[in-house]
């Protein structure tokens, strides 16, 4: 969407207009969903808190003044939401420990019914998973905004607060991580 359109949008939602509103979700919410999803990693859950951020957001509107994107506005209300949601279930875990690595067992175990190539798909996503997963924050968030979301180096500057060329960065880190954890898994803990 164009830079003018979306002002446009977010003042007529400012002022109380419904389909504006509408209009706002329906084209932030996957953006939103892929972030937070991919932080909580539980789709049920992900769901929940991206319905709670535009609840948030849409109440707090009124406040935000195009000092920057409304991207960017949403992408830190994202994170920030997601991150404590993380926080709220790392402190429940100690006491469903025992019962949460039972059904990870029973989740596992049905993937043997799979045929053989679903099977090597899910390894491969796994691989790249948790080659992702063990990237440094700063590198793994750049990535995905450039990768994932499709974000331009200096709308992902305008986010992670840095110089154009720090993202390139540690866009170009990630990529030369990845590319050594996924060519010799074995060497990695893979």
């Amino acid at each position: 969407m164009e830079a003018d359109a979306e002002k446009a949008l977010i003042e007529l939602a400012q002022s109380g207009d419904e389909l504006a509103y509408d209009s706002l979700f329906t084209l932030y919410r996957p953006r939103v969903y892929r972030i937070v999803q991919y932080i909580l990693r539980d789709d049920a859950e992900a769901e929940d808190v991206v319905q709670d951020i535009f609840l948030k957001l849409f109440k707090a509107l009124g406040s935000f003044r195009h000092e920057s994107s409304f991207f960017t506005w949403i992408y830190k209300v994202a994170v920030n939401a997601a991150r404590s949601r993380l926080s709220s279930r790392a402190r429940e875990a100690h006491l469903l420990a025992d019962s949460g690595s039972q059904v990870l067992e029973e989740s596992y175990s049905s993937e043997a019914d799979q045929p053989e190539f679903v099977h090597q798909r899910a390894e491969q996503v796994r691989m790249l998973d948790l080659a992702i997963t063990s990237l440094q924050p700063n590198l793994r968030e750049a990535f995905l905004l450039r990768e994932v979301d499709g974000l331009s180096y200096a709308e992902i500057a305008d986010l992670m607060h840095c110089p154009v060329g720090t993202v390139r960065s540690r866009i170009s880190r990630a990529k030369s991580f990845l590319a050594e954890r996924i060519a010799a898994p074995e060497a990695n803990g893979g």
